[in-house]
């Protein structure tokens, strides 16, 4: 790449044809680590039109108190001006943010392989963060991840999470204390997990990993919209040795977009995943997960005939006939037409008997029950506002 301090190309290569703007890589970069310096964080960052909140988060990883960090920003061919935001900071601070501007739109997970890819190859970082684009960090969030990882070894540290809705911030609650977990216990208890129960975090943000976890693991892009953070970690945790939680709130996690529209690739990338899962449970000899797996999946169902009736508005015979043709996979529900004899939730009956009328009509009722406590909840905290109380 010459003697400049960055420079561009648009050269194909194992990462596909991308622009790559990032500081000259030489051979004192990519050597092994020093045990005696102190640990490089790398943070990868896929961005795809997040231009309003693309300044705050690149701005809370260049103003981290933990210095010795590199970011690695992938557009993911945005159509508004986040790839001049990206040029941006890439040019004001070359030796340490590296700008992958990819020529084609492949998804956040394929960003994120590109960019792990692109660590792999180089080796110079110790350890990996992952941010979305339209999310923040606290200034000492990656100081207490990498002060967490020295002290404990871990291999993955998590710390909480903000849920951050316009101007306001509300801690989230956390599903877990504060500790650190070991094998056996941490396959054994907590596994689960990745199959519907809610233990530990299952999403990537908001945690450290140590890279080579990644080259153990030899990871490749899922091609999911959705859930794609779950089935990295579900791959990644079997070459986990200790994984620490730590109580300290350094993630802002910018609430908004699933809930509020109608979201294609719900039903057909969580049912592919149903496959994945289960086919893992297998392979792992963790089949004690596959009740909650199973359970999941019919949660799963109900939450796609809730979008369909709330954003598609589609005739009771066009969602009678979508049910139908999703009930005909034998495949699919066989554990569930198991589960009907000793379920109490009817549903399960229904799905075992093919009634996709009465799943549809169950469905209405608790959609309009979820309605009617949400605008109760409104009303209340209005009147509280209201009332002063």
């Amino acid at each position: 790449m010459g003697n400049t301090r960055a420079s561009m190309s648009g050269t194909s290569n194992k990462y596909g044809t991308h622009a790559f703007f990032f500081p000259s890589i030489t051979a004192k970069a990519c050597a092994p680590r020093l045990l005696n310096r102190k640990m490089k964080i790398s943070c990868i960052v896929p961005v795809y039109n997040t231009s309003k909140y693309l300044k705050q988060c690149l701005g809370s990883l260049i103003n981290q108190t933990h210095r010795d960090t590199e970011i690695i920003i992938v557009n993911d061919c945005s159509t508004d001006n986040s790839a001049s935001i990206c040029q941006e900071y890439a040019q004001q601070y070359p030796d340490r943010v590296v700008f992958i501007n990819k020529a084609v739109n492949e998804g956040v997970d394929k960003a994120r392989f590109d960019a792990i890819n692109y660590l792999l190859s180089c080796n110079s970082a110790d350890c990996v963060t992952f941010i979305d684009s339209d999310d923040y960090v606290e200034p000492e969030a990656l100081a207490q991840l990498a002060k967490a990882m020295a002290e404990t070894d871990a291999d993955v540290i998590e710390m909480r999470n903000s849920r951050c809705i316009r101007n306001f911030k509300f801690k989230r609650n956390p599903y877990i204390e504060a500790k650190t977990i070991s094998q056996p216990q941490l396959f054994d208890d907590y596994y689960v997990s990745f199959f519907g129960i809610n233990i530990l975090s299952v999403s990537i943000w908001g945690k450290l990993y140590r890279l080579d976890l990644f080259r153990k693991a030899k990871l490749t892009p899922s091609g999911f919209k959705m859930g794609e953070d779950l089935i990295m970690n579900m791959k990644l945790f079997p070459f986990i040795n200790r994984y620490r939680i730590i109580d300290y709130y350094g993630y802002n996690y910018r609430v908004g977009g699933l809930t509020s529209r109608y979201n294609p690739t719900l039903w057909t990338d969580l049912k592919s995943q149903y496959y994945l899962k289960r086919q893992q449970l297998v392979d792992c000899d963790y089949m004690k997960a596959l009740k909650p797996l199973n359970i999941e999946l019919k949660n799963i169902l109900i939450s796609a005939i809730i979008q369909r009736i709330s954003f598609l508005k589609k005739s009771d015979d066009t969602l009678r006939q979508w049910v139908l043709a999703e009930l005909n996979d034998t495949v699919l529900w066989h554990d569930i037409e198991e589960m009907s004899e000793t379920e109490p939730d009817p549903i399960y009956k229904y799905i075992a008997t093919k009634d996709a009328d009465s799943i549809i009509l169950i469905v209405k009722e608790r959609l309009h029950e979820q309605r009617w406590r949400r605008r109760t909840k409104k009303l209340l905290i209005h009147l509280s506002k209201l009332f002063g109380k």
